[in-house]
């Protein structure tokens, strides 16, 4: 018979082994139900809820084998089971408006929206979290909204969505050379509307990385994919909208104390419109510091674009900084960049400033540029830019406590020359958000036929199906986004990726300004100035694709300046904030001048209840029109500790009058309540809108509530 230590040693050994084969079983089952095509919301959760209740067994399972190997302590045991968190969410939104469609004409309307929102997650790790590392998490959302109107209008919508993901990692708290993590997230539902219209969507991302620990050059690669589809249908049963594309992306980034590498790949498929591309990129960084605030960075980049909107850029710099005395420094920067797009462009970008210090007080900048652009597109032609720049820079602390003044000048004189034609650049990636439905590019006599726009996720959007473009006189171009309920892709606040061909006529252009602070303990006076003229050397019409006004001047002068005066005070209870601003603006025929006073006050009664005011008016008058707005906000903040409440009273009014006939006014006033009792969690909002505009009279009441009820 063996000793009593070996068959407990043997029993050990045996529940361990059914312990890995039970966690192997758990993975396995369950990358084949995450990476299982569901055609269904509905049917994916009716697919995993075994799967879920055949959890609580294998956490039976285990807590028993772990009862049966008392002799292993709890730092020994192999799986660790997380208790299964959760928490459940129920929304209502009521709105309830009151609005005139012409005047004497009213129409009232109600909308009401239902959400119901249930949340799972489970972690599993084993001997440690910083060995491995498992979790799984499934979001189940369900929505309901009505929209009623009397003059008959009826429309409802349901809406059924189910996020799941399941992520993991290995290593990541060792000394292991290599660690990783791998994760799949999936979003999947469907939306139907009155009369059948039906929207289905699915959206998929995976993703696995690597991270090499090495101390001399740490690197990590990674790949992610994504795969979205997106089906709207009429109530006729016609596609409206269709799309579906796929990303693959393969990242590598290794870095140490002076070097920096990156190489990036992206292959993307669509699979509706055929508008497939791959995209490479890679950047080389090198930086060099020796003695007292001297050194040279380096940095070299290509980006290849083939297929749909093919490009090819690749781009040096170099710069360099040398430090001479202790007041006296100079840097030297080299650009070198090559374009091929539409036309092949090539330019060199030289620029040497020296600097001075005299003392703490003065700081003298004298700098010379050159910048030499060619071009090919069926001839060949180049640009050349040059010309000084200055700078000088006054401060002095004054007797006052946290007094000071400081005052500069700076200028330039730019001479743009062409040989061989009218050049034509190329730009690439320049980023620009939609914080309204337009943006504006800041970049005169653009090649509109040349504009594409493009997503974070780099898929491209349509001219005349996501967005539009119009030219305003002055040579600029403007883009409007199509919103979605036209049929647009472009989400409001959505940043995206702006490529463009610009033209490049010579011109003599001189820039100065002038700026005055002076600071005097609680008050500031501030003043500054700018001039810039420029005088195009060439005929608008050899412009193409631009679009200008009949009146157009080849010569252009802009001054701007602004004066302010402000007052700021902080107390114990109180801030104090005063401030009186004037701006104007002369663009040759049009003048622009605005007045602007603002005020705030941040009042604190007690550590639980704070007052926040704002006052803001302004006028402004133009060539073209005046207009005088007004505009005031209070807030308060007050917290209950006993009852775990904080309320959130605030009322906004603003109005706007202009010679033109416009006189508007609004009007929002609410509160918001926040009370924690113990795992459950409600917020509510009450607010009441009302605005007046010559279009008619509108009121709008609305209602929030949400309850969130958590496990832990």
């Amino acid at each position: 018979m063996q000793p009593l230590s070996q068959q407990n040693s043997r029993y050990q050994t045996q529940a361990l082994d059914h312990v890995r084969d039970t966690i192997e079983q758990i993975i396995r089952l369950t990358f084949d139900r995450i990476n299982t095509t569901v055609s269904s919301p509905k049917l994916l959760l009716l697919n995993c809820l075994p799967f879920l209740l055949n959890q609580k067994v294998l956490l039976i399972l285990v807590f028993s084998v772990t009862f049966l190997t008392t002799g292993i302590s709890k730092s020994e045991q192999l799986v660790i089971y997380e208790p299964l968190t959760w928490d459940a969410g129920f929304l209502f939104d009521g709105r309830w408006r009151s609005y005139e469609t012409s005047p004497g004409n009213t129409q009232d309307s109600k909308e009401q929206r239902f959400r119901e929102q249930f949340s799972f997650k489970k972690n599993i790790h084993i001997l440690d979290p910083g060995i491995a590392t498992f979790s799984f998490d499934l979001r189940p959302t369900f929505d309901q909204n009505n929209y009623d109107t009397t003059a008959g209008a009826n429309n409802d919508t349901d809406s059924t969505t189910l996020n799941y993901s399941a992520n993991s990692s290995f290593l990541h708290g060792t000394k292991m050379p290599i660690n990783l993590s791998a994760g799949i997230n999936r979003t999947s539902g469907v939306t139907t509307q009155s009369l059948g219209a039906r929207t289905d969507f699915d959206l998929k991302n995976q993703q696995l990385t690597f991270n090499l620990k090495n101390i001399y050059f740490p690197s990590f690669i990674s790949y992610t994919t994504r795969e979205q589809e997106l089906i709207q249908e009429s109530g006729f049963s016609s596609v409206l909208l269709h799309t579906h594309d796929r990303i693959h992306r393969l990242n590598y980034r290794g870095r140490s104390s002076k070097m920096n590498l990156s190489i990036e790949q992206m292959e993307y498929e669509d699979f509706i419109y055929n508008r497939n591309y791959t995209y490479n990129r890679e950047q080389l960084t090198h930086g060099f510091h020796w003695g007292k605030n001297s050194h040279i960075n380096s940095r070299i980049e290509h980006t290849e674009q083939q297929e749909f909107g093919a490009y090819e850029n690749l781009n040096l710099t170099e710069k360099i900084r040398l430090q001479h005395t202790q007041n006296l420094y100079s840097s030297y920067q080299f650009d070198y960049k090559e374009t091929e797009r539409n036309v092949k462009t090539t330019s060199y970008y030289n620029n040497f400033d020296i600097n001075h210090q005299l003392y703490t007080n003065l700081r003298t900048q004298f700098g010379y540029q050159q910048n030499t652009s060619r071009y090919s597109n069926g001839s060949t032609g180049e640009s050349t830019t040059t010309g000084p720049k200055y700078s000088l820079n006054y401060s002095k602390k004054l007797p006052a406590q946290n007094s000071y003044i400081s005052m500069g000048v700076n200028g330039s004189r730019l001479t743009t020359e062409q040989s061989g034609g009218t050049q034509i650049i190329d730009v690439i990636g320049y980023s620009k958000t939609f914080e309204t439905d337009r943006i504006l590019l800041e970049q005169r006599y653009i090649d509109i036929t040349t504009i594409e726009l493009q997503s974070s996720g780099g898929a491209t959007y349509i001219e005349g199906i996501d967005y539009t473009i119009t030219q305003a006189p002055s040579g600029y171009t403007e883009v409007y986004r199509i919103a979605s309920g036209s049929g647009g892709n472009i989400n409001p606040d959505e940043t995206v990726s702006v490529n463009y061909s610009h033209w490049a006529p010579g011109n003599v252009s001189q820039t100065s300004g002038f700026f005055l602070r002076l600071n005097l303990d609680n008050f500031q006076l501030y003043h500054n100035q700018s001039a810039n003229e420029q005088e195009l050397n060439i005929d608008p019409a050899s412009l193409i694709n631009v679009t200008f006004p009949s009146a157009f001047s080849a010569n252009s002068e802009t001054r701007h300046s602004t004066t302010g005066l402000s007052y700021n005070l902080s107390k114990d209870k109180f801030k104090l904030a005063l401030g009186l601003e004037t701006q104007n603006t002369h663009l040759n025929y049009y003048e622009t001048q605005s007045q602007t006073f603002k005020q705030s006050l941040l009042y604190s009664f007690n550590p639980l209840i704070t007052l926040n005011t704002t006052l803001n008016l302004s006028a402004m008058e133009t060539t073209l029109s005046k207009s005088d707005s007004f505009s005031a906000s209070v807030q308060m903040n007050i917290r209950l500790p006993r009852s775990r409440i904080t309320l959130k009273p605030h009322m906004n009014y603003r109005q706007l009058d202009d010679n033109l006939g416009n006189d508007d006014q609004y009007l929002n006033e609410g509160v918001i309540l926040e009370w924690r009792y113990h795992l459950l969690s409600v917020n509510a909002s009450l607010d009441h809108y009302q605005w007046h505009s010559n279009a008619g009279d509108n009121e709008d009441n609305r209602l929030m509530i949400n309850l969130v009820r958590r496990s832990k």
